[in-house]
């Protein structure tokens, strides 16, 4: 796979690390390009995404621990990063649950035998009016607390509308609230019937949720839950008095420090955990609506 028609996207066996290797030995990728990418694979895969850096990017001063080893062949710089990576896994498993395996969408474009045998790329073109706003999602995907990822989710809003985002959020719920491009997974060997809530299950659109090559299309299932959600909020409120919600009651509450949403496993927690997947879809709705163009 060949991205900007500057650089080779490999995967290594077995693994899902991948390497961005310079077409042109002169034009060695910087961290930022690599960052970059993993934003644009996180919002297309609805997977987080870590690029990771040089192995000399912390010193050992630089560790935010207060005790470490010091010894040379533990380093503790080293060890801070596999950490954060290990922490992008978990955040993986706490949001997205053990069934889901992502269906790598470049691969199967290969399959398709381009003429050249070479997968084009063009995360730059793709993305370049919404880059911040990719990496905000990707931010999001990262999170473990649910409290912190509903803030990020909605600082993509925030990021596309140049605003609190509440009347954009508004005009949403009022609008058609469907995504444009699936996102593959592999079906798991238990139906996805019983992998799904009956009430999200009864929202979902067959058409769109298979397809010929025998994966289940994931983002279905997250408009049904958005959704779902939003019908619940509607027997009490109006789409302004949700918006509301969405911007003062948890964006503000997690984010200030007075009238504040409680991270503990409490009443608040479980309000956010139901609203996460109406703002999660929400936050995808505002990046494919500024797409230009829209990727593959």
């Amino acid at each position: 796979m060949l991205v900007d028609d500057r650089f080779w996207l490999e995967g290594y066996e077995a693994s899902s690390s991948f390497f961005i290797i310079p077409r042109d030995v002169s034009d060695a990728p910087r961290y930022a390009d690599a960052a970059f990418y993993a934003d644009c694979i996180a919002f297309e895969h609805e997977f987080s995404t870590l690029a990771v850096p040089r192995a000399d990017l912390l010193s050992e001063d630089e560790i935010p621990w207060e005790v470490f080893s010091r010894a040379k062949q533990d380093s503790p710089a080293a060890r801070y990063v596999e950490w954060l990576k290990e922490g992008c896994e978990v955040a993986n498993r706490v949001n997205l649950g053990m069934e889901r395996q992502v269906v790598f969408k470049y691969d199967w474009l290969y399959f398709d035998a381009p003429p050249d045998g070479i997968v084009r790329i063009g995360w730059s073109a793709a993305f370049k009016n919404v880059g911040t706003a990719v990496h905000l999602y990707n931010a999001a995907l990262r999170q473990l607390d649910p409290l912190t990822q509903f803030l990020c989710f909605y600082r993509v809003v925030e990021n596309i509308t140049g605003n609190n985002g509440k009347r954009w959020v508004e005009s949403a719920l009022s609008g058609r609230m469907d995504y444009e491009v699936p996102i593959w997974c592999v079906k798991t060997r238990r139906s996805m019937k019983s992998l799904i809530g009956q009430a999200e299950y009864r929202r979902i659109r067959s058409k769109r949720f298979n397809n010929d090559r025998g994966y289940f299309n994931v983002l279905e299932v997250t408009r049904a839950k958005a959704l779902l959600r939003l019908a619940a909020l509607r027997r009490k409120d109006s789409d302004a008095d949700i918006a509301k919600r969405l911007y003062n009651g948890n964006r503000c509450g997690i984010a200030h420090g007075s009238d504040i949403r409680r991270h503990d496993l409490s009443d608040d927690f479980r309000e956010i955990v139901r609203d996460l997947p109406l703002i999660r879809f929400l936050a995808r709705l505002a990046i494919e609506g500024a797409l230009k163009p829209a990727p593959i």
